[in-house]
């Protein structure tokens, strides 16, 4: 049975200028928030846009590296990385209420970091219960994010990737490695396809995995993010004309 129950996210405020053109096919976004990019202004551009077009807001905290774009990870003490998240969603909170404030997702390879590193992910977490309890925590199935928040009470969605290689494990294929981004239209397509109504993905070995997202990920930075967005929307509704 085809369901058009599906949600797509975004990482944006990120320097690529898409937002305008990107947020109507959005149901939320993902705002950096001066880790890897950003400041008040742009949160308050993408925040407009995000109001403007009724597009669920999230604020999108990192390692505070701009000149590696938050995708290494830092060696920071327990108290600079708190302080550092704490920081950047305070940052946020000063544009969006925080009952406003749908959700938080961590960037790059603080992403990664709380997915499997039990102790990232709790500090993490205390950030959350300190600035923003009612905040929904966005990140892989199955992680050690997870796994904390429901712990500690904190609403999850679990997170798939549109644009994403997956290993068998589930984690996404390191971009460090050939074919970790997905860059054709179609394979992008059936991903989003499959994701969405089989709660399944094809992994980078051919195998077939289950995986139950809450929220599908399109990443801001991908080359063309915003006509291979348009292409798959497009394409599932041409293909399931029949669905209201």
């Amino acid at each position: 049975m085809i369901s058009k129950n599906y949600n797509i996210n975004a990482d944006l405020g990120e320097g690529y200028n898409i937002e305008k053109a990107i947020m109507p096919y959005l149901n939320s976004c993902n705002i950096a928030c001066g880790g890897h990019f950003g400041d008040v202004n742009s949160i308050k551009k993408v925040v407009s846009l995000a109001l403007k077009y009724k597009v669920k807001i999230g604020a999108h905290p990192s390692y505070p590296d701009k000149v590696n774009f938050g995708r290494e990870e830092l060696s920071l003490s327990t108290s600079e990385l708190h302080e550092s998240i704490s920081n950047q969603i305070k940052l946020m909170l000063e544009v969006v209420p925080e009952e406003t404030l749908h959700h938080v997702k961590p960037h790059g390879a603080l992403y990664h970091s709380c997915a499997n590193d039990i102790k990232t992910a709790t500090l993490f977490l205390n950030v959350i219960e300190l600035l923003c309890p009612k905040a929904i925590v966005f990140t892989l199935p199955n992680s050690a994010l997870e796994k904390q928040a429901l712990k500690k009470g904190i609403k999850v969605w679990r997170e798939a990737f549109i644009d994403r290689a997956y290993q068998n494990d589930g984690q996404l294929v390191p971009r460090s490695q050939s074919g970790a981004v997905l860059n054709d239209r179609e394979a992008m397509y059936n991903q989003f396809y499959f994701l969405s109504q089989k709660h399944s993905v094809q992994t980078i070995t051919k195998s077939w995995i289950d995986l139950k997202p809450d929220t599908l990920c399109v990443h801001g930075d991908h080359p063309n993010s915003v006509s291979n967005l348009k292409f798959i929307l497009d394409h599932f509704k041409q293909k399931n004309k029949h669905i209201e």
